[in-house]
């Protein structure tokens, strides 16, 4: 699911805990729901529908005389059980139906509620034309995650309860109704079609699901053959939009068909009939070939998960629908995703975006992790969304190659990092919430899919697998909790990994290490000094700690280039860009506990290592700050097989600054043969700020990956020099095949000319900017947008602000209005009293909107905001809003504002001040630095 973040300031480690936060358990369950069936009518110009909703119950004890179900806001006409129609009390929120006659144990009964539903808040939502976007599609769609199918049926809405289910609905004609399971029938009704679907699996509430629209069917097919299943032709994209050097696909990790548990009952390959799976892409008419390139692989998707998991894909479909409007990135329905039309990608778009590749494997991936295995309770989350996330690396990996995943790994990392340090900080394991969808964080995405790699390096390929084997096996169609993943795991291995779960998932945080090395060159003893230096609990763990060889050692590297290369400090073997295979450095690994606030260890060597890897691989979640000296630092840049190891190189190299350090990072800004290495290289380089760092940047302005172009624009933003502006500005007018490349030109752009040796460049650039907002229009308004950020940067022009203003306008198309909206709050920190009042006025009206994007979209700007005024905005969203979401955002937004319009305004000025006189210091030095390098000459 789409997740939305809001920074926090410096509000480390606060508790996540709100007021009015509360332990939650599960409810008492009266008995067992054996089936749900809608039976529904839709009047889709009125955004209404009636109609009744028949539940199958067999109780699990006698003697209950009253029966509680959830439903919300519906209008409730009759109930009758076994036919018979029976009192019931309805607040709004609950049904109480009165029993004629009190349950025995096992004996089934069928409840029979009659209800109506007009305009709905939540669960069910009416898409249609309004009056300033006409052209919006006409469609209805359901969204039940957390606890919102309450809001479109009566139910017991919670996770723990599994039932069969069926929808019967009678849409107008020419709408397609699509729903869980398999469509028994389309029936011709006059002017209306009735639609039948049954799912004759057991699954939640929350997963029961309805998509009506006019919608393009773009068909496909999944073979359940046991080998790899490709899509048909039309539907398979071109690799010609996989923007990686290295995109050959790695099967080492895929464990073999032999190694695959079998069980008398267990659904097995082999032990199946071969099925062919309809798989369906359903989109607005027109976009085809977009849904064809977004979707295109779900086909081996299903083959590669079904493989992975140990279980064929186990419903009888799988449709994915794309919805205008929709409220999250996608929602994992039984059988039947709905995802946002946002993700649909243009063929120009498909060049450096896998962000839909991404959701698309995340949500199917759910078909088991949430689906099949079903989690008892919302605390227990992390278990199918981080499995999910993680198989978005597993994915990159199989399609891209292992350098691919483990950046992506550290990706996932780095957003935990950043919710951890300036949100809150929590276990992946809490009851104590006020909403479910609280939980739905980057602890629980993100640092779900870290435990579960985490699981995989403490058990290794073979037997991590043969565990997720065994859970999914045993718990499909079941609910579970974390304690039966531990179960599954030592029951597959024999291994107890709770010692792990115990650091990861049942408390908070993560290590954060400090390593620092040297070596003693007459006893040959290598010390690595590790400091973990967080404030809360130490970590316990085994890390492998390698050391570094190139092919040629150092001693016979010197003895080799003779006498005139006596003058480098410290020799170091040069590693070719791509080493072939036989150059690959050797690595001599120690593992190591680390378990003390600070540990040395020494190592006995036959020579001096050229460079030094901390957790060789990079598994475990962690923070690391190396303190090696500088030539172990290039050398690790240079030569470390780890894509994640040369990155950590990359930003010490950074921190420690000088002409040196940064001629390591341009040479593998230029030379590094994994992109995501250049791309943090690039990152660092605009953090040095040296002038030579300007111009390596340049340079990488020609890199082939669009990827690596969209850092250097985005870093040339941070060197405010007439060089970097004259690069940006001619890329800006020539264009690049990347959407993303050319908004990050024209946002730095905009960011340059507030520094004061670009100051005269304003009045251009803004005169660009606008060129770009009434020209670039494009998929998703993504170069429109980086304008828009490029504005809000000028933060004392109130030329930039009317511009913002103007976009923030109805009829503007949503993407773009809702970034101007954001974009408010960023330029106001600039602008006079009078103009704030003005800003303030427009979120105040925005506020009042209750599209849940928009919401969002408004609290963020209030977030941003130096005056006390916005906090009173901030108290009635969160007061007033529908959305859990918002509401949490918006409070946790109020403290942000009081602290940077209070007291604390004045240290922020000082420390405004004091990186001015560091940006000068650093001036000076790269100046001094350079006349240096020319005397050398």
């Amino acid at each position: 699911m789409l997740q939305y973040e809001l920074d926090g300031g410096n509000n480390k480690h606060r508790a996540f805990q709100l007021p009015g936060s509360r332990p939650h358990y599960s409810p008492d369950r009266p008995g067992q729901v054996e089936h749900i069936c809608l039976d529904l009518v839709l009047d889709i110009p009125k955004k209404s529908y009636h109609g009744t909703c028949t539940i199958q119950l067999v109780p699990v004890r006698s003697g209950i005389a009253n029966l509680t179900l959830d439903a919300v806001s519906l209008d409730i006409q009759s109930v009758q059980v076994d036919g018979t129609s029976v009192g019931f009390d309805y607040d709004g929120e609950q049904v109480q139906i009165q029993l004629q006659k009190s349950t025995e144990v096992g004996k089934k009964i069928e409840i029979a509620i009659a209800y109506s539903n007009q305009n709905p808040q939540r669960g069910i939502y009416f898409i249609s034309p309004e009056t300033h976007y006409p052209n919006k599609p006409v469609q209805v769609w359901t969204q039940g995650e957390d606890e919102d199918s309450r809001y479109w049926f009566p139910c017991f809405d919670y996770p723990g309860q599994l039932a069969t289910s069926e929808i019967r609905v009678q849409v107008p004609k020419p709408f397609v109704a699509i729903s869980n399971g398999e469509l028994l029938y389309a029936k011709d009704a006059g002017d209306d079609t009735i639609y039948h679907w049954k799912q004759q699996q057991v699954h939640p509430t929350y997963l029961m699901t309805l998509a009506v629209g006019d919608f393009a069917q773009i068909q496909d097919t999944w073979q359940d053959v046991g080998q790899d299943a490709q899509p048909t032709r039309d539907a398979q994209p071109t690799r010609d939009a996989q923007p990686t050097r290295d995109a050959q696909p790695t099967r080492d990790a895929q464990p073999t068909r032999d190694a695959q548990p079998t069980r008398d009952a267990q659904p097995t390959r082999d032990a199946q009939p071969r099925r062919i799976v309809p798989v369906t892409y359903y989109v607005e008419k027109g976009r085809e070939e977009d849904a064809r390139r977004s979707m295109g692989k779900t086909p081996r998707m299903i083959e590669f998960f079904s493989q992975k998991y140990g279980y064929p894909y186990p419903f009888p479909k799988y449709a994915q629908v794309c919805v205008d409007d929709f409220i999250f990135g996608g929602m994992e329905n039984t059988s039947t995703t709905l995802l946002t039309d946002r993700c649909l990608l243009d063929q120009r778009a498909a060049l450096d975006n896998r962000i839909t590749e991404n959701l698309v494997a995340h949500e199917l991936a759910h078909q088991w992790f949430g689906d099949l295995v079903v989690i008892k309770h919302w605390s227990h989350a992390w278990i199918k969304e981080g499995m999910a996330s993680y198989s978005e690396v597993i994915w990159t990996e199989q399609e891209y190659g292992a350098d691919d995943a483990a950046y992506y790994r550290l990706s996932e990392a780095r957003s935990y990092f950043s919710e951890d340090s300036s949100r809150y900080r929590r276990p992946l394991v809490t009851h104590i919430y006020r909403e479910p969808i609280e939980l739905y964080d980057r602890h629980l995405y993100e640092k779900g899919a870290c435990v579960y790699h985490m699981m995989r390096a403490e058990l290794g390929e073979e037997l991590f697998w043969r565990a997720i084997h065994t859970f999914v096996q045993d718990n499909a169609h079941k609910t579970v909790e974390t304690v039966d993943l531990l179960r599954a795991i030592e029951k597959a291995t024999g291994r107890n990994l709770l010692f792990l779960f115990d650091q990861y998932v049942y408390r908070g945080g993560h290590p954060e290490y400090k390593v620092a090395y040297s070596w003693d060159a007459d006893s040959k003893l290598a010390k690595v000094t590790v400091t973990q230096s967080q404030d809360e609990d130490l970590f316990d763990l085994k890390l492998p700690i390698a050391f570094g060889y190139t092919q040629q050692s150092a001693a016979e590297e010197q003895r080799s280039r003779g006498a005139e290369a006596s003058a480098e400090p410290s020799p170091l073997p040069p590693c070719p860009p791509a080493p072939p295979p036989s150059s690959v450095p050797s690595l001599k690994t120690f593992t190591v506990r680390v378990h003390e606030r600070e540990q040395s260890f020494y190592f006995p060597l036959e020579e001096k290592p050229q460079f030094v890897s901390f957790e060789v691989g990079n598994h475990y979640l962690k923070t690391v700050t190396l303190e090696y000296p500088l030539p172990e630092l290039k050398a690790q840049l240079q030569c470390d097989p780890d894509p994640v190891s040369r990155i950590y190189a990359a930003e010490a190299l950074a921190k420690k600054g000088g002409l040196e350090a940064v001629k390591a990072l341009a040479d593998a800004l230029q030379n590094d043969p994994f992109w995501g290495v250049r791309v943090e290289v690039a990152k660092q380089l605009a953090e040095v700020k040296l002038d030579f760092a300007g111009s390596a940047l340049v340079v990488g302005l020609n890199d082939e990956s669009a990827y690596v172009r969209r850092a250097v624009a985005e870093a040339l933003g941070d060197i405010k020099t007439p060089e970097s502006y004259d690069a940006l500005k001619q890329l800006v007018e020539k264009g690049d095949p990347s959407y993303y490349v050319e908004a990050a030109a024209v946002r730095s752009l905009g960011g340059l000319v507030t520094s004061a040796t670009l100051k005269t460049m304003e009045e251009d650039v803004i005169d660009l900017l606008t060129d770009v907002l009434k020209q670039r229009a494009g998929w998703n308004e993504v170069v429109r947008i980086g304008a828009l950020a490029g504005l809000s940067q000028i933060k004392t022009s109130p030329v930039a602000l009317n511009l913002v203003v103007q976009t923030t306008s109805p009829g503007i198309p949503q993407a773009l209005r809702l970034a101007a909206i954001r974009a408010l709050g960023t330029i106001s920190t600039g602008q006079t009293p009078n103009n704030v009042e003005l800003i303030l006025q427009q979120l105040q009206d925005l506020s009042k909107e209750t599209f849940f994007l928009t919401q969002v979209a408004v609290v963020v700007a209030l977030g941003q905001m130096e005056t006390p005024k916005a906090i009173p905005i901030l108290r009635s969203l969160a007061d007033q809003t529908h959305d859990g979401r918002v509401r949490r955002i918006a409070e946790e937004a109020i403290p942000k504002v009081q602290q940077n319009s209070g007291s604390d305004l004045a240290v922020k000025q000082l420390r405004e001040e004091f990186d001015q006189l560091k940006k000068e210091n650093q001036e000076l030095k790269s100046r001094l630095e350079n006349l240096e390098a020319k005397s050398k000459q």
